[in-house]
């Protein structure tokens, strides 16, 4: 049965409540996409700013700390509530790092000087940027589609 179908069947009092709840959901997609969008933005800002000068990463990286438990805090609270995009991005964010440690350490016994610098930037702040971006995109969808209901 679709949506429209579901709520021409529905009594009024139940409609009346379905309403309030999709507001409620309407108002957290909307706050949800904002602030990962501004922490998406500030980290990628932060990059530009911080990647050519190598001494000054710690401060991206601590930014990425920021981004990423908020993300995982988002996408646990979207896959309670049924986003199974957000779920699947769950699991990969916390396999990520379970992935990237063993490499990091096999990465140390076998690259020296600039390339080891160019995959740890790579594996540290560009492929977690990126994951952010695809994040804010699921965000920004789950926000549409709660505004269109």
């Amino acid at each position: 049965m679709d949506k429209q179908q579901e709520i021409l069947d529905t009594p009024l009092d139940e409609l009346g409540a379905m309403a309030a709840l999709n507001h409620k959901f309407t108002r957290r997609n909307n706050l949800d996409f904002g602030i990962n969008a501004f922490l998406v933005t500030i980290s990628l800002l932060l990059g530009i700013i911080v990647l050519p000068a190598q001494d000054m990463m710690i401060f991206a990286l601590l930014w990425h700390l920021l981004l990423g438990g908020y993300q995982l805090l988002s996408a646990s609270v979207g896959a309670i509530r049924g986003n199974v995009q957000k779920a699947y991005y769950l699991c990969f964010a916390i396999g990520y790092p379970m992935l990237l440690f063993p490499l990091t350490e096999w990465l140390f016994s076998v690259a020296d000087g600039n390339l080891k610098n160019a995959a740890l930037a790579l594996a540290f702040y560009l492929l977690p940027l990126l994951g952010a971006f695809y994040f804010t995109t699921l965000c920004y969808n789950a926000q549409k589609s709660s505004s269109a209901l």
